[in-house]
């Protein structure tokens, strides 16, 4: 936890705001964080129990903000399904400091300006 002058900032609060996840979209990138297994929609959705498709929006936006690899797999019955992983957890590290980084010399710059 950082203590920033009148508030503490937890990890979920670094996170969610660096990447602007809801509850929905944290909760699994938490499930993730403790495996570099991939893992498939369905058994997520079995993991948290929830709706396969509140697990495919949520996994589509994490995507989309760069947080997971997708692979396909092919059956041997024919077709494919994709699997998913977090991207190498220091690399989310890194993103995060950087952000922090950059939000900071955005606030000394409108410090400054005053």
């Amino acid at each position: 936890m950082i203590n920033f002058a009148c508030k503490d900032i937890t990890f979920k609060e670094l996170l969610t705001c660096s990447y602007a996840l809801n509850k929905t979209e944290y909760n699994i990138f938490m499930e993730m964080l403790g495996s570099n297994n991939f893992v498939t929609v369905n058994e997520l959705s079995k993991r948290m129990k929830k709706e396969r498709s509140t697990i495919q929006k949520a996994i589509k936006k994490l995507r989309e903000r760069k947080l997971l690899i997708r692979r396909q797999k092919n059956l041997t019955t024919g077709g494919f399904i994709y699997e998913y992983k977090l991207k190498d957890k220091e690399l989310i590290k890194k993103e995060i400091v950087d952000l922090i980084k950059l939000w900071s010399q955005k606030a000394i710059k409108t410090i400054e300006e005053k």
